[in-house]
């Protein structure tokens, strides 16, 4: 069974889609990453 373009933009689009997926875990991780680190800084200089 040969791969029309139908089941390759399917694909192609499933593909986008997880690796969007896993950016935006990864942009959030990093801001959660940046928010702790702030609360630290703050903690530290309250104390």
């Amino acid at each position: 069974m040969g791969v029309n373009r139908y089941n390759l933009q399917a694909y192609m689009k499933s593909f986008q889609f997880v690796h969007n997926l896993r950016d935006k875990t990864r942009e959030e991780r990093f801001v959660q990453i940046l928010c702790y680190n702030q609360l630290k800084h703050l903690s530290i200089r309250a104390s």
